[in-house]
């Protein structure tokens, strides 16, 4: 019942992020064009009709899911595949609301255009050269990484707080990488492992929480590094860190069972 009552609230606020530019946005073009509630006609033909129960039907579908399943995490882009429809649903309406309506769709049509136009030379830049977000993910020279973590030994499960860490299957497609997000966690780890994070001084503690629940453990001191950028960027490198890993003694938790492993052939594809 509480994984039941985690999901379903996540869902909620996933379609209300989802929904909330679309309805503001068109609800702000229909005042602009003047349009009044007493034009409103609820009754609609037959193409808006059907888009307006699929996406309820779409939705309906998607909480039994999640509610089924037990999943506690919903993100907004995942309910993309319903949920687009919903701004096709406005603009039919709008077209049908003529004249103001059609004004009103119009309207969102030439604004959407000029703030794509102006947007699209920053948007460039900023995945060009990169800021203090994820965008320099890109960026990182993953063959130099994978032998910085490589350079004490083999490894076989690399470990991060995000899912960048995917990247390095790019050099080594049967390493298996693993974030906090990836289900069964503790099944897919094969030793060695190695837990590495960027830009911080120590790793984030959910990572550290889900590793202990598996039953793992740094090994040793964290090393740091400075991890190289493919040239272009504003700067040549970005500082990083990693640790080995080691089972847990007995007592400390519950290690996974010997032999027991999901991801033989390479760990969860990143986001």
């Amino acid at each position: 019942m509480a994984a039941a009552f985690v999901g379903a609230g996540k869902f909620v606020m996933g379609t209300f992020n989802f929904a909330v530019l679309p309805v503001l946005v068109s609800a702000l073009a229909f005042g602009l064009a003047g349009f009044r509630f007493s034009e409103w006609h609820p009754k609609g033909p037959a193409r808006e009709i059907l888009l307006r129960r699929a996406l309820a039907l779409g939705l309906a579908m998607l909480a039994i899911l999640v509610l089924a399943t037990g999943v506690t995490v919903v993100k907004d882009r995942w309910l993309l595949p319903v949920l687009f429809m919903l701004p096709l649903a406005i603009v039919a309406t709008m077209e049908r609301l003529a004249p103001h309506g059609r004004n009103a769709q119009l309207l969102v049509i030439a604004a959407g255009a000029i703030v794509a136009v102006l947007l699209a030379p920053a948007t460039w830049y900023v995945q060009i050269n990169g800021t203090s977000g994820l965008s320099r993910m890109i960026r990182v020279d993953y063959p130099a990484l994978y032998r910085q973590l490589t350079a004490d030994g083999p490894v076989k499960t690399a470990i991060s707080d995000g899912a960048w860490v995917g990247n390095l299957r790019l050099v080594d497609e049967k390493l298996v990488a693993l974030d906090q997000e990836v289900p069964n966690f503790e099944m897919l780890m094969q030793e060695p492992a190695v837990l590495v994070w960027l830009d911080r001084d120590d790793p984030r503690p959910v990572i550290l929480e889900q590793l202990k629940a598996a039953g793992y453990e740094p090994d040793g001191q964290p090393r740091q590094m400075m991890v190289s950028l493919l040239r272009g960027t504003d700067k040549s490198t970005r500082s990083g860190a990693y640790v080995r890993l080691k089972r847990m003694a007995v007592g400390g938790a519950t290690a996974p069972k010997e032999g027991v492993s999901g991801g033989a052939d390479g760990g969860q594809e990143p986001d």
